[in-house]
C-alpha cells in the first residue's frame, strides 16, 4: 500500500473523484499508474508498512446456551392486526 496526493483533478474508477491535495492510500500498482503513467499524484511516503496486529491467544469453543431444545418451534409473533379482526385494518 502506497499513500499519494493527488496534484491535479480527475476520476479513477479506483478512488472516485480527486483534487489537488486529496489524499489517498492504494496498492502499490495503482499509486505507480497514477503517479507515473497519469502525473495526476506525488508520492506522499515512503511504502506503507502493513500494520502488525497483536497476535491472540485462541480460545476454545464455548458452547451456546439456548432457551429451547434443539429443534424446537417458536411460534412466530407479530404486534400486527390481522385482516379482518374486529378494531383492526381491513
Amino acid at each position: 500500500m502506497r499513500r499519494i496526493k493527488f496534484i491535479a483533478t480527475g476520476h479513477s474508477m479506483l478512488v472516485g473523484n480527486f483534487g489537488p491535495g486529496d489524499i489517498a492510500t492504494i496498492d502499490a500498482n495503482a499509486a505507480s499508474h497514477l503517479v507515473h503513467a497519469a502525473g495526476a499524484a506525488v508520492y506522499d511516503d515512503e511504502p506503507a508498512q502493513q500494520p502488525e496486529q497483536p497476535e491472540q491467544p485462541e480460545q476454545p469453543e464455548q458452547p451456546v446456551a439456548h432457551d429451547q431444545p434443539r429443534g424446537a418451534v417458536v411460534p412466530a409473533t407479530s404486534t400486527r392486526a390481522k385482516r379482518g379482526a374486529k378494531g383492526g385494518a381491513a
